[in-house]
């Protein structure tokens, strides 16, 4: 479930209480990109410079930021049954 909406529109605490009420994961597309940008990789600092300079992550990148966190997601929970995932952005 993708949850979107202008910045302080209370996304977030939305998704607290989905996370409580029906067991689903969060996944901060914002914290995402913050996490990989202060990496010393070079897609971190690649999106690093797009948000110093106060541009869009491109679809692409953001897209392999997501999948990457759902493998981390996934071994991490490997062989338990997966809740369903909620996104903000």
């Amino acid at each position: 479930m993708l949850v979107i909406g202008s910045p302080g529109s209370g996304k977030w605490r939305q998704c607290v209480k989905m996370r409580e009420k029906y067991g689903f994961t969060h996944l901060s597309t914002g914290a995402l990109l913050q996490n990989e940008a202060n990496r010393e990789t070079k897609r971190g600092k690649k999106i690093k410079k797009i948000m110093v300079e106060g541009g869009l992550v491109l679809p692409g990148i953001m897209l392999d930021v997501l999948k990457d966190a759902e493998s981390e997601r996934d071994i991490r929970l490997q062989n338990r049954w997966l809740s369903p995932d909620l996104v903000t952005g």
